[in-house]
């Protein structure tokens, strides 16, 4: 399965972001720069996007590296939801919040995530 594809939910289209079980590394690196292609063809204020990250393992680079992604992505993205950010990685959301200037509305599952993100339009 593509880790970075549109989809469109309830008449509304929606970019995933799937980190999901990921570990530091070198495919990390690849799923951002697609991520960045899929967001930076839009325009401004005009993206939403689910970032999936569940079951995923950080650590300080791969936290920085999503921090540099979610600032760059800033201009483009309209609303951001996340799936899997929850007990230690709520820090993580939280410290990516702060130092990016972005907001990720997190949610306990994608279905949820993807009904918020098409509301999001009216």
């Amino acid at each position: 399965m593509k880790r970075v594809r549109t989809v469109t939910h309830r008449g509304t289209e929606i970019v995933i972001i799937d980190f999901s079980s990921m570990k530091p590394g070198p495919e990390l690196q690849v799923v951002i720069e697609q991520g960045r292609v899929a967001i930076h063809e839009h325009e401004l204020n005009s993206v939403l996007t689910l970032v999936d990250v569940s079951e995923s393992e950080f650590d300080a680079e791969m936290i920085e590296a999503l921090r540099v992604f979610a600032r760059e992505n800033k201009p483009f993205v309209k609303a951001s939801a996340v799936v899997g950010s929850t007990g230690i990685y709520d820090m993580a959301r939280e410290a990516i919040q702060k130092t990016s200037g972005r907001h990720f509305v997190p949610f306990s599952n994608r279905e949820r995530a993807l009904d918020w993100l098409a509301k999001q339009t009216e």
